[in-house]
């Protein structure tokens, strides 16, 4: 982290790519229609890929790659995809082995399977296979997606996949990671029938109030401060067809709830640590925040259901962030502290 204005700048390149070669389409809802961990085999050879920093003879472009899973019918499916990277900030990561990746699926080929519909797909894959803190870390963002979902319609759905990934030149060799699929901003915007927009600068005053607050309530849930709606970072707006304007997030992995040993908080903020909550939504005196309280007190049992069932995540990591999240409700059931962090703490 080099500070908030770097990454507003790496922010805007990721962004870019999600329409590199790819038309705007409505994707089908059945991948994201179902939570159970979809099992897929990713045949590509991963070493192909320009993605090291390192590797300057290397040209940035895609590569063939196929998808092999059973449908729920219990029918054996092969797609042929296409794949190529994404996230300037993880190809710098000397440590990691995985990229993450866009699978570019076409709908010739995906015609009646669950990537029916689909266009271009980010997978989120942990930054090494192993199935240590990196696979913690990826399980966590994937629950702070879920969370959201809960919240409100005009979010990123996302679906956990369970990866057998073989190179084809290395044909006895094999990783088994989890990963998850994250809905493409365009269909986010098609579902709630809005306009996708990226924007360089923009005026808060001019979302839906409840809305925003929530967006901002998420975030301070979650612990993150890696975000901002003033200048565009890891948020993108959708308008509706009356011109309101909700502001969409993205990319959890530098929250307190993910707690990636990787992560700092900004340099520009008063905080030691991601884990340390700070609330960073504006004043406005058109917010309900008992109505916005209500609505995250009463999803509060539904959070502790999906991280109790959520594949994967070993005992420790699902004390850890029960804990964390049990402060967070914490401080909403006292009209003291909710007043003082929440309410008061708005900038």
């Amino acid at each position: 982290m080099n500070g908030l204005h770097k990454t507003v700048i790496l922010a805007w390149a990721v962004i870019g790519l999600f329409f590199v070669g790819s038309k705007a389409f409505a994707a089908k809802a059945a991948l994201f229609t179902d939570h159970a961990p979809l099992s897929i085999e990713l045949r590509a050879d991963l070493g192909k890929l320009c993605w090291k920093s390192g590797r300057r003879s290397c040209k940035e472009e895609r590569q063939p790659a196929r998808l092999v899973f059973t449908d729920p019918d219990g029918i054996r499916q092969v797609v042929n995809v296409s794949i190529e990277t994404r996230g300037r900030w993880r190809k710098k990561r000397d440590p990691c082995s995985l990229p993450l990746l866009f699978v570019e699926v076409s709908p010739s080929v995906a015609e009646g399977t669950v990537l029916e519909g689909q266009g271009l797909l980010p997978l989120t894959t942990p930054c090494r296979s192993s199935r240590g803190r990196w696979q913690q870390y990826l399980l966590r963002e994937y629950l702070a997606y879920r969370i959201y979902n809960l919240l409100t319609d005009k979010s990123v759905r996302v679906r956990l996949v369970k990866i057998i990934y073989r190179n084809p030149s290395r044909p006895g060799v094999r990783d088994n990671f989890y990963a998850f699929f994250s809905e493409n901003f365009l269909s986010v915007a098609d579902r709630n029938r809005a306009k996708l927009e990226f924007l360089s600068s923009f005026d808060i005053e001019n979302t839906d109030p409840t809305e925003q607050a929530i967006f901002d309530l998420f975030q301070f849930m979650i612990g993150n401060t890696d975000w901002s709606a003033v200048i565009p970072h890891n948020t993108v707006f959708l308008f509706s067809e009356d011109g309101s304007a909700a502001a969409l997030p993205y990319d959890f992995d530098f929250s307190g709830i993910v707690n990636a040993g990787y992560a700092t908080p900004p340099e520009i903020l008063p905080l030691r640590s991601v884990r340390q909550r700070l609330f960073r939504g504006f004043c406005r005196e058109d917010i309900d925040w008992v109505q916005v309280f209500g609505k995250f007190l009463a999803s509060r049992e539904t959070v502790f259901q999906m991280l109790e069932e959520l594949p994967g995540m070993n005992h420790r990591s699902r004390k850890v962030t029960r804990r964390y999240l049990e402060s967070f409700y914490d401080i909403l059931q006292s009209p003291n502290k909710r007043q003082e962090l929440i309410i008061d703490a708005c900038r």
